[in-house]
């Protein structure tokens, strides 16, 4: 019997992916993926759509989230970004729902203020740019907007000279995250799990990230993500140690947007170095009848 594995870390174009719902199913299932969640960034859309399409493939998901939010360090007096998951939610819940649109308005806010720049400085944007473009969504307005230029047949040259007359006035959108404790306290209250989403990415050395750890784990923090695809072999064992030492729910993903040169799938990640079969958050929303 061939092996199947777990990914429960992947984007969709309701964010920054750059695939449809269903060809994230389709690619799961082609690389023997039994269980997977589509995590867009301060997005639940996706859920309903993922619902109705992956029972005829068999396989099995989990509503998720990636909320964007910040961990203030009394250390730096710096706020710090920090990503935080959120599993099992209920996408209806209403305080999901606004938080939801308030990330969306902010962003959506930012990149009009972006456009009435560009405009002003007598820079033409393409009417493709207005039609097509997601400003409310979490992307790279950048490369969004490139992927829209090509998609639409502009010739190279100009798209090059489009992006770099826009890279100026790109937005840096700054303050609008969630305090960390807050989305933790939603995420339960949403009827969710949360988990530390990467955390060879937060900016702080060992000793300060389990402190963070042990004080998120009191306000209802569950699990981390141990096994990430851009995490190299002594991150993982890191935040597998940090997971063990705290008690924490042990979760994977490849945090997959699209093909690149690293060549990161769904499922095996980057060079199969993830391939999981089991992981606990998994078997704690199975031994919960939640899966």
């Amino acid at each position: 019997m061939n092996k199947t594995f777990i990914d429960l870390h992947v984007h969709s174009t309701f964010s920054d992916g750059y695939q449809t719902i269903a060809e994230l199913i389709h690619m799961a299932k082609e690389n023997n993926v039994r269980v997977f969640s589509i995590c867009d960034h301060d997005d639940v859309r996706n859920f309903e759509l993922l619902k109705s399409l992956v029972d005829k493939y068999k396989l099995k998901t989990i509503s998720a989230v990636e909320l964007s939010t910040y961990y203030f360090s009394p250390v730096e007096k710096t706020r710090k970004k920090v990503h935080l998951l959120g599993y099992g939610i209920d996408i209806y819940n209403s305080a999901i729902v606004k938080q939801m649109q308030v990330y969306k308005c902010a962003r959506y806010r930012e990149n009009i203020k972006m456009l009435n720049n560009l405009i002003k400085n007598k820079i033409d944007v393409p009417d493709c740019i207005f039609d097509e473009v997601k400003f409310e969504n979490y992307l790279s307005i950048v490369s969004e907007m490139k992927r829209v230029l090509v998609k639409n047949d502009y010739d190279y040259e100009y798209v090059h000279y489009f992006v770099d007359s826009v890279k100026p006035f790109v937005p840096k959108y700054q303050n609008y995250e969630m305090n960390i404790i807050d989305a933790i306290r939603l995420i339960i209250k949403a009827g969710g799990t949360a988990v530390l989403a990467h955390p060879q990415e937060i900016k702080m050395n060992y000793d300060d990230k389990e402190l963070l750890i042990k004080q998120l784990k009191d306000e209802g923090l569950l699990g981390i993500e141990v096994f990430h695809a851009d995490a190299s072999e002594v991150q993982m064992l890191e935040n597998q140690k940090l997971a063990t030492d705290n008690n924490m729910l042990v979760s994977v993903g490849s945090d997959y947007h699209r093909p690149d040169r690293n060549n990161k799938t769904i499922g095996s990640g980057i060079n199969n170095n993830l391939l999981k079969t089991s992981c606990s958050l998994v078997d704690y929303f199975e031994d919960n009848n939640m899966l």
